[in-house]
């Protein structure tokens, strides 16, 4: 399996993560994606934007891919989302993960078609397309709202 840690891949080309990804078997790709945010330093709407990104790769995942799970770090602490994607088509995952790679700079600023993108995504998918990852938006709109996402989670009582 293919371990994918977005933030190492700065400064690589689409090309570049392609030839990564096909070093070894096709099969799995274990993808990292950095949540930086603490709650109680970095406040709600860093925390819901963290959640917006994971939410957004998702979304997107299971368009490249046969399946994917995935781990989540505590809610209000830093920590990685790991999706593990299952029997992806590397072709289509590579600009995903660039897209990722390249969309927030080494200071965690993200650039505008990327914060455009990953915060909006859901207004501007079809309506009958399935959200994939509700818990991450529901956490992020929790936080926004200015209520303690673990206080009032309760469709996710363990987070």
């Amino acid at each position: 399996m293919t371990t994918f840690e977005i933030a190492q891949f700065r400064d690589y080309s689409e090309a570049d993560i392609l030839e990564y990804l096909q070093l070894d078997e096709p099969g799995e790709v274990y993808i990292l994606l950095d949540k930086p945010a603490d709650f109680d330093e970095d406040g709600a709407e860093q925390m819901a934007y963290d959640y917006y990104q994971a939410a957004y790769l998702g979304q997107q995942l299971i368009k490249v891919c046969d399946d994917f799970m995935l781990t989540y770090p505590p809610m209000k602490r830093p920590g990685k989302f790991g999706f593990k994607a299952i029997n992806p088509r590397l072709p289509e995952l590579a600009p995903l993960l660039h897209f990722y790679a390249t969309g927030i700079t080494d200071w965690g600023e993200s650039d505008d078609y990327y914060l455009h993108t990953v915060m909006n995504f859901i207004y501007e998918q079809d309506r009958d397309e399935a959200v994939i990852c509700p818990e991450f938006l529901d956490i992020a709109m929790i936080a926004i709202n200015g209520d303690d996402p673990e206080k009032k989670g309760i469709r996710y009582p363990n987070r």
